[in-house]
């Protein structure tokens, strides 16, 4: 290459180009950086924006839950407390039973029950069931299971109510499982963290039920009262089901034999049992989340609910479900009309269609499509109303 002069760039030039790039790089430096800031100025806005909203959401919810500890007529409370003093016997009765199984073991029992797999939606877990001949053996054989239809309308409408009062956790729902027999319900909603208040009258039932028990979660929200429900405390006689091991009947009224209905033929006299009221557990139940209330006491639920009035009159417990029986309830001195009645004049609507239907019944059409036993839902209407 020739140099020539136009080639040659002299010094003073020099000196300006690289001034000129040096202010260049410069500015290309400082434009960076004040992007660099933007940037995680951006950033840092957008983490505490997001810090901000969650802490709303958290006083929000917080707030939710302190308006749910208050009485009302939808029932919203909180703080299950397990160490009442009412239910607290039962609670040590039933974990020294789990502890000390030697101490409280009954052959007799031991005889006629096995440990039985069971399979409901998700869960696979193991529970006692009788040997001999009943309902719940039959369909553990077909379906693995016990009341699957009615389960999942139960835990359905659980949901529902933990949803409609913002409720965080399950262990602040309370269910009252009335007649539980061999402690299906607390065996299956134990499993979901729900708190259970069980009763049952009969021994043969709530020392299986204890056993079942012992499988749960030492922390588990179980409460097992070893007694029946009536209108008031007394004794009474138990009569259990010939072809049925574990079901029975209640019968109060001066009556030591069922010869009267021909029932005799189904039932037989087992043993003398201890009732006492719902009322009687009003000081715990008075600030707890009572979602449901199952009672299946063979025709005794009108008896239940008399001894339970201020609990259904004032908490407006929003699901009821129990069977329906026209032929157990006259058994026993009561009228099936009364019972449906007792219900719809303290709010509630009727359903043969599970919690959350919209299909309700009049009192009249139940007593027609009642036949022998049907299970029967009643829905608060502080709840029936809002249904979508």
């Amino acid at each position: 290459m020739k140099i020539t002069k136009k080639n040659i760039i002299e010094p003073e030039e020099q000196t300006f180009l690289r001034g000129k790039n040096s202010q260049w790089r410069e500015n290309v430096y400082i434009e960076h950086k004040e992007y660099n800031w933007r940037l995680c100025s951006l950033f840092i806005f957008i983490f505490f924006l997001g810090w901000f909203f969650t802490l709303l959401y958290y006083i929000y919810s917080l707030k939710q839950q302190l308006k749910i500890g208050k009485a009302n007529d939808d029932n919203k409370k909180i703080n299950v407390d397990l160490n009442d003093d009412i239910v607290e016997p039962y609670i040590k009765a039933q974990n020294d039973f789990c502890e000390n199984p030697d101490k409280y073991k009954i052959q007799k029992y031991e005889d006629d029950i096995f440990l039985s797999d069971v399979k409901f939606n998700e869960l696979k877990y193991q529970m006692y069931i009788f040997k001999s001949p009943n309902f719940i053996l039959n369909e553990f054989r077909l379906y693995g299971a016990y009341e699957v239809p009615l389960s999942n309308y139960i835990i359905e409408a659980l949901k529902y109510y933990q949803k409609k009062n913002n409720i965080l956790n399950n262990k602040d729902i309370l269910m009252i499982d009335i007649g539980g027999n061999v402690g299906w319900y607390p065996s299956l909603l134990g499993r979901y963290e729900y708190t259970i208040l069980f009763f049952e009258a009969f021994e043969k039932n709530y020392y299986v039920a204890k056993k079942n028990y012992c499988f749960l979660n030492k922390d588990s929200n179980v409460i097992i009262i070893t007694k029946g429900l009536g209108s008031e405390e007394k004794n009474c006689f138990y009569f259990d089901q010939k072809d049925n091991a574990g079901n029975g009947m209640v019968i109060c009224e001066n009556k030591t034999n069922l010869n009267d209905s021909g029932l005799d033929k189904l039932f037989i006299k087992e043993s003398e049992v201890e009732m006492t009221t719902l009322n009687t557990f009003m000081p715990y139940l008075s600030n707890k989340n009572i979602a449901l209330m199952k009672i299946d006491v063979e025709g005794y639920e009108l008896k239940v609910l008399e001894g339970g009035k201020e609990l259904i009159t004032n908490y407006h417990i929003p699901f009821v479900v129990l069977e329906f029986s026209p032929g157990y309830l006259k058994e026993v001195g009561s009228e099936p009309r009364d019972l449906a009645q007792f219900f719809v004049d303290n709010g509630y609507k009727i359903s043969l269609n599970g919690f959350l239907s919209k299909n309700f019944i009049t009192v009249d059409e139940l007593i027609n499509k009642a036949g022998f036993q049907v299970n029967c839902y009643f829905i608060h209407e502080s709840v029936a109303n809002s249904l979508e």
